[in-house]
């Protein structure tokens, strides 16, 4: 893969485990791969999307929706609810599931104000710093100008909605933690030359619930759905079975063409936990930046670092 990043976090604490990318063109290792706010959000937007429509309308994963034509395309013609022989029904969790932009663009044009789609990306760190030691560039997500452009950010179907790696496993952070949004940490302190601590970070503060837990247990529900039959299922079913039995997984998947580095982005956000454990495990996001030819999924790498996390860093504890 020409160019890809990952971003680790500790659920349980906020700490940024590992994050770093690498450069084939160089051949080097990048961490500005993992921190830079240059590339397309695609359909990890629809987590946000599907927050707030959650939160501010009737709209449940359960809800059926109907659209005309591809369910990966997003035109005008689509979002008009003209119904005829070709028309389609889709319950909204399976549109989720599928990464579905027509749904999701008419979902959020017709449910959603535009105060409230920008309202709940910044509940998820979104225009405004989300790690609370270093600086880090603000992920943008702008305020639609238009219906179109609402149900664009409503699709992820858009090239304006940016962010980094490590705000992707944010998302699913987010969500693993119930709707409470604190600030993540990567410094646990700073030595001087003699090695005496001169900095101590301290640690993450009980933040208000933004979110309601009805709405981020339907987001997590439909998370848990994408890896056990939609475009996260084929990295999954591949895990370890030993390893899966004992874990809560769920992710949310995207690509799109554009950014910079320029290519094919594709994303995956997931979280894992060990099952019947207060354990809430680890949040992981992967991107890979592809040119003319794929080589390996991002989802296969983000099943490969849960792997290795779990059966080899913290295999001592459960």
């Amino acid at each position: 893969t020409p160019f890809s990043a990952f971003a680790i976090i500790d659920n349980n604490t906020g700490k940024i485990i590992a994050a770093g990318g690498r450069d084939r063109t160089t051949d080097r290792e990048s961490r500005n791969l993992a921190f830079s706010t240059t590339h397309p959000a695609a359909s990890l937007a629809k987590i946000i999307t599907s927050s707030a429509l959650f939160e501010y309308s009737n709209t449940n994963p359960d809800t059926i929706f109907s659209y005309n034509g591809r369910g990966t395309t997003l035109y005008k013609y689509q979002l008009k609810d003209k119904k005829n022989k070709w028309t389609r029904k889709i319950r909204f969790e399976r549109a989720f599931n599928y990464s579905n932009n027509v749904v999701f663009g008419k979902a959020g044009m017709r449910n959603l104000k535009a105060g409230n789609l920008l309202k709940m990306a910044n509940n998820f760190g979104f225009n405004s710093d989300f790690i609370s030691d270093i600086y880090v560039p603000h992920s943008k997500f702008e305020f639609p100008s238009s219906q179109y452009q609402l149900a664009e950010f409503s699709s992820g179907f858009n090239k304006k909605t940016t962010t980094s790696v490590v705000h992707a496993a944010y998302l699913s952070f987010v969500i693993a933690n119930k709707g409470k949004v604190p600030s993540l940490k990567s410094v646990e302190y700073l030595r001087d030359e003699e090695g005496e601590n001169v900095l101590k970070i301290s640690p993450l503060k009980n933040e208000a619930q933004k979110l309601s837990k009805e709405s981020i247990d339907f987001v997590s529900k439909m998370m848990k759905s994408t890896v056990k039959k939609g475009t996260a299922r084929g990295s999954f079913s591949r895990m370890r079975k030993g390893l899966h039995k004992k874990l809560v997984i769920g992710a949310k998947t995207g690509s799109i063409t554009g950014g910079f580095p320029h290519g094919k982005h594709e994303w995956i956000t997931v979280f894992a936990s060990p099952k019947g454990s207060e354990d809430k495990g680890i949040s992981v996001a992967v991107l890979n930046i592809n040119k003319e030819k794929w080589y390996v999924r991002s989802g296969f790498i983000a099943k490969k670092l849960i792997e290795y996390y779990f059966n080899n860093i913290r295999q001592d504890e459960w």
